[in-house]
């Protein structure tokens, strides 16, 4: 008697476990439905505010664009502002994302400026068809050695073709030149005065010794 009982109490328990597996997986297919339904519609979520963001940025363009100063060799600096931002629209995103037509090339801002959302500027430095910002050095002038037993001597060259309203230290800074078999992406030193923009090479002479 006592046996029987025994094996009907086992018998309940193994349907029990079979009852539960069989909840356990029916759950589970429930819960991977879910997920796979929450994944669709955050999809297409994302599809939808994608589309949106595209339309808002269809609607984007630049204003006047002011043509700057040469900010170094070969490079001048444009700006223009960016109008017609829909509300909702990140402005600098938009700045960033907004390419513009500069000496015959749709290139996109380095820069955006943001003062407030609606007036945000794009800036850009274009180095290329740039040839008023090319700078050039007259020939450089020896000067003698730095100093007794220095090893160095000194030349000296002025910056030509700087403007007004040129950063004359990058231009400086940034113009190279060839000279005594030597090639400099910039002088050892730049400096300027009320006549010009001069830049400075110590290149090492034996005779300077």
């Amino acid at each position: 008697m006592q046996h029987d009982v025994h094996l009907e109490w086992l018998r309940g328990a193994e349907r029990a476990k079979r009852g539960w597996e069989r909840d356990r997986i029916q759950w589970k297919m429930e819960h991977d439905a879910h997920l796979k339904w929450l994944k669709e519609v955050e999809r297409t979520k994302r599809d939808w505010e994608l589309e949106e963001e595209k339309q808002k940025q269809a609607r984007l363009t630049w204003g006047p664009v002011s043509r700057g100063h040469c900010i170094r060799y070969e490079t001048r600096r444009y700006s223009a502002q960016l109008r017609n931002v829909p509300e909702g629209l990140d402005p600098v995103k938009g700045c960033r994302m907004l390419g513009l037509e500069i000496n015959g090339k749709l290139v996109e801002p380095n820069e955006c400026d943001y003062l407030d959302s609606r007036n945000v500027w794009g800036n850009w430095n274009i180095n290329y068809e740039e040839a008023s910002c090319r700078t050039w050095w007259t020939a450089p002038q020896d000067k003698g050695c730095t100093a007794e037993g220095s090893g160095y001597r000194k030349f000296e060259a002025s910056l030509e073709n700087v403007h007004r309203g040129d950063s004359w230290e990058k231009m400086c800074e940034t113009t190279p030149v060839q000279f005594h078999e030597h090639s400099f992406d910039s002088p050892h030193v730049c400096y300027g005065t009320l006549f010009g923009v001069y830049g400075i090479w110590n290149i090492p002479d034996n005779e300077c010794r």
